[in-house]
């Protein structure tokens, strides 16, 4: 569990330049319900991305609102391969409008890097469930 907390925390402070992130990475991963394992279930990957949408709803101009915006795309994708794996339309619905919600809010973040992020996501095949389709083209 503490090494996907310092992944988390490192991704951040290696994208966001500012005095003070690293506190403020710190502080996110120490208090975020991350999951050690998700089992093949959308459950704790959705309880990540609402977590995470919740603080970026509290304060939508944090500096570290591009980096939530492309880690809630990512969680919603993976959400939506699990729902996809067990053929639920309706949570394959809703997580593919997050992901693309998510995923174009980090595309128009002011620093390319997001970006990037979301267009190399998209190019994988899959982020967790092999042979799910990808929600930037489902419904």
């Amino acid at each position: 569990m503490d090494a996907k907390r310092r992944l988390l925390e490192q991704a951040i402070v290696s994208l966001i330049d500012m005095p003070g992130i690293e506190k403020r990475a710190a502080d996110y991963v120490a208090a975020a319900p991350i999951s050690y394992e998700w089992k093949g279930l959308q459950d704790g990957p959705l309880e990540e991305a609402n977590h995470a949408e919740a603080i970026l709803a509290k304060d939508p101009s944090s500096p570290m609102a591009a980096w939530f915006c492309a880690f809630i795309a990512q969680r919603q994708r993976v959400a939506f391969e699990t729902f996809a794996n067990q053929k639920n339309d309706e949570g394959m619905k809703a997580a593919a409008k997050k992901y693309r919600t998510f995923a174009d809010r980090a595309r128009a973040a002011d620093d390319p890097i997001y970006a990037a992020l979301i267009a190399d996501m998209e190019r994988q095949p899959y982020l967790y469930m092999k042979g799910a389709p990808n929600p930037r083209d489902a419904f």
